[in-house]
């Protein structure tokens, strides 16, 4: 049995042709590749080797090298990359936009979102302080939000109001967290931003419609005293002789 059997079928071609280029240029070759322990058991080995030559002919005589086993750095790479994939597919299609600020609140990541939410594509936002975009009435509130969440990491939300593109502006949640960034070891704020205008909207209609009903509530004692004032005499039997019952003066029978 030759080692080639033990490699993956799927492995063998790339294997193949990467030895066959370095052994043309007689140089080392460096391979990642699944081979079987036994039946049905495959484990990923990295391989570093190089092709032994006849000095005089420069006649192939031999290969040499060694492996080891990185099936578990494998794994653990491909996990990462499948989860990196899975959170890319999340961020690029959520309807909310997420950023990425630096602890001063300096755009490094805006997902796809901001054309949408914004009109404004990605690029036109990084490397942009967040209050640049901020409606000047809520910018100061925001800037202290960032400088509390240094002194006091934790959650926080706000509602405020960002610019679009068109220079109108959008009323948004922001939810605001601050982390560490184990990559580059820096503090950074990871933020979703949600457009709320409609809801804002059905906010301050009810509270329009609360605040109507309490003005009908304060003025109706008002009316009821003048309808009572104006009709006073309602209700009471006229001096006709009538009877309360029945309306009519009752007669005596005349006997004789």
């Amino acid at each position: 049995m030759s080692i080639t059997d033990l490699f993956h079928p799927d492995d063998q071609p790339a294997i193949r042709d990467q030895v066959a280029a370095a052994l043309q240029e007689h140089a080392p070759f460096h391979l990642v590749h699944r081979l079987r322990r036994r039946p049905g058991d495959w484990r990923w080995v990295e391989v570093h080797g190089a092709g032994v030559f006849e000095e005089r002919t420069g006649e192939l005589l031999f290969l040499e090298g060694f492996l080891h086993d990185v099936s578990e750095r494998h794994e653990a790479q491909a996990a990462l990359e499948e989860s990196e994939a899975r959170h890319r597919f999340l961020t690029q299609n959520s309807m909310d936009l997420i950023v990425r600020m630096d602890a001063d609140g300096r755009f490094l990541y805006l997902s796809p979102a901001s054309a949408t939410l914004l009109g404004l594509d990605p690029g036109e936002m990084v490397n942009r302080p967040v209050c640049d975009f901020v409606h000047p009435a809520e910018a100061e509130t925001l800037q202290a939000f960032l400088g509390r969440m240094k002194e006091k990491p934790g959650r926080y939300a706000l509602e405020h109001r960002l610019r679009r593109g068109d220079g109108t502006y959008t009323w948004v949640e922001t939810n605001l967290h601050l982390m560490l960034n184990d990559a580059t070891g820096t503090e950074e704020i990871i933020a979703i931003i949600r457009d709320v205008t409609e809801q804002r909207r059905l906010r301050e209609a009810v509270q329009r419609h609360a605040e109507s009903l309490e003005g009908i509530g304060d003025r109706r004692p008002a009316k009821l005293r003048a309808r009572h004032a104006q009709g006073a005499h309602v209700g009471k039997p006229a001096a006709t002789g009538r009877s309360p019952r029945r309306g009519w003066p009752r007669r005596r029978a005349a006997w004789r």
